[in-house]
C-alpha cells in the first residue's frame, strides 16, 4: 500500500526531473501517474462510501475445536466493482476479554454485493462476539488503499467437550427429601403451602384434603392436592475467579464443570449448579434434571465474566437459602481443584484434563 500523502512528493519529483532534462517521455509519465493518482483517489473515495460488510452466523452454537461457518455479506452500492478488499475480523471472548483479529482477503465484489463464507475454529469453550473491525479497500492495481472502520457484532456460543465421570450414589442421596423452591409437576407431595392440583373427590380421599369453599361454589366435592418439593442432595459451586495471567483457562474450567454436572445428571442425581451472576450482583442457581436443563445452564453460564464476591459461594448460598439443606457439596475453582464437602478431593492439570477425568470417581 502506498500512502497518498507519500505519493505527492514522488509526483513533484517526476515533474521536476521532466523540466530539468526537458524530457517529453518523462513528462508524459508524470502526467500518467497524476491521472492514475486522481482516478484512484476518486475510485476509493466512492468505494469507501458505497461498500460495507456485515457478519452473519447461520448457526450460533458450535462445539469446541470444530470449524464454525461465518458469512460476511458485502454490499456494494456503486456501479463499479471492487477488485480487492481486506477484512479485519475480530473474535472476542466475553468471559476473558480476549481479542483476536485476523485479516481475510476477498477479491472482486460486484455491484450489488456478494456473500463470502469463512471458516473459523474456536478451540476454547465460551461465549464469543464476532464482527468486522476494519475494511481496507484497494484500487484496481492494489497500489493505493483506504481503510474504513466497521461495527456490528454477532454472538456465538462454543460448547465444551464433555467427558464421562463415574458417579456413584448412596442411598441417602437417592432417597433425599427436603424443602425447595422447585416443585414436581408430575407427582403430588406433602407441602401444603403449594397446590399441585384440584380435582373432583373420589372414594378413598381423606376428608382433610377436601376444599370446602370451592366445593360449596361448585356443588361438588373437590380435593386439594399438595405439591412435592424437588430438593437436591448435591450442590455444585463454580467458583471461577478471572485471572488475566492465565489466558484460555476458562475453557478448561468450563469443560471440567460441564463434565461434572452432566455426569451427575446422567447418573440420575438432580443437583443445583451455583455461580455468581455479575448482572444481579448475587449468586444464582439452576436445577439440573435432564439434558434440557443442562444445556440451558450452559447457555446462561457462558455469558458470565468471571467476577466473584469476596465471600465464598457456599457461605452466600447458606445465607440465601437458610431453610434448604443438602447432603454434599462439590466446589471447583480456577486452579482446577475439586473440593468435596469443603475438603480437597483432587487437583487436576490443565494439559491432562481428559486423562484425569477418565480416572476420576465421585461417590455421593
Amino acid at each position: 500500500m502506498v500512502n497518498y500523502i507519500c505519493f505527492l512528493p514522488v509526483l513533484a519529483f517526476l515533474f521536476y526531473l521532466a523540466f530539468i532534462f526537458t524530457s517529453q517521455a518523462m513528462l508524459l509519465f508524470a502526467f500518467a501517474c497524476t491521472l492514475l493518482f486522481i482516478f484512484s483517489f476518486v475510485y476509493l473515495l466512492l468505494a469507501i462510501f458505497c461498500v460495507s460488510a456485515e457478519v452473519r452466523v447461520p448457526i450460533s452454537v458450535a462445539d469446541a475445536g470444530n470449524p464454525v461457518t461465518v458469512q460476511v455479506l458485502f454490499r456494494n452500492k456503486s456501479i463499479l466493482p471492487v477488485f480487492h478488499v481486506r477484512l479485519a475480523l475480530e473474535v472476542k471472548s466475553s468471559f476473558e476479554k480476549k481479542e483476536n483479529v485476523a485479516w481475510h482477503n476477498v477479491f472482486r465484489i460486484p455491484p450489488g454485493g456478494s456473500l463470502v463464507e469463512l471458516a473459523l475454529t474456536l478451540t476454547q469453550a465460551g461465549n464469543y462476539e464476532i464482527g468486522p473491525q476494519k475494511l481496507r479497500i484497494y484500487d484496481m492495481v492494489s497500489l493505493f488503499s483506504m481503510t474504513k472502520k466497521l461495527s456490528g457484532r454477532k454472538n456465538i456460543q462454543v460448547m465444551p467437550r464433555i467427558s464421562e465421570i463415574p458417579v456413584f450414589l448412596t442411598q441417602p442421596v437417592k432417597n433425599f427429601f427436603g424443602d425447595s423452591d422447585y416443585y414436581d409437576e408430575e407427582k403430588r407431595g406433602y407441602d401444603h403451602s403449594e397446590t399441585f392440583q384440584i380435582r373432583p373427590y373420589v372414594p378413598g380421599d381423606r376428608l382433610q384434603a377436601i376444599h370446602w369453599k370451592l366445593s360449596a361454589k361448585t356443588d361438588e366435592l373437590m380435593v386439594k392436592e399438595s405439591s412435592l418439593p424437588k430438593a437436591c442432595a448435591v450442590v455444585l459451586f463454580l467458583d471461577y475467579r478471572s485471572d488475566k495471567k492465565k489466558k484460555g483457562s476458562f475453557g478448561t474450567f468450563l469443560e471440567l464443570g460441564a463434565s461434572l454436572s452432566f455426569s451427575m445428571m446422567d447418573a440420575r442425581c438432580p443437583h443445583y449448579v451455583v455461580w455468581y451472576e455479575e448482572e444481579i450482583c448475587d449468586i444464582t442457581r439452576m436445577r439440573i434434571d435432564d439434558e434440557e436443563s443442562f444445556y440451558l445452564f450452559l447457555s446462561c453460564y457462558l455469558k458470565e465474566q468471571g467476577n466473584q464476591p469476596s465471600k465464598e459461594l457456599s457461605v452466600l448460598y447458606d445465607e440465601k437459602y437458610r431453610t434448604e439443606h443438602y447432603l454434599h457439596s462439590l466446589t471447583l475453582n480456577e486452579q482446577f481443584v475439586l473440593f468435596k464437602d469443603g475438603e480437597e478431593m483432587v487437583t487436576l492439570r490443565a494439559d491432562l484434563i481428559r486423562q484425569h477425568l477418565g480416572g476420576l470417581e465421585i461417590v455421593l
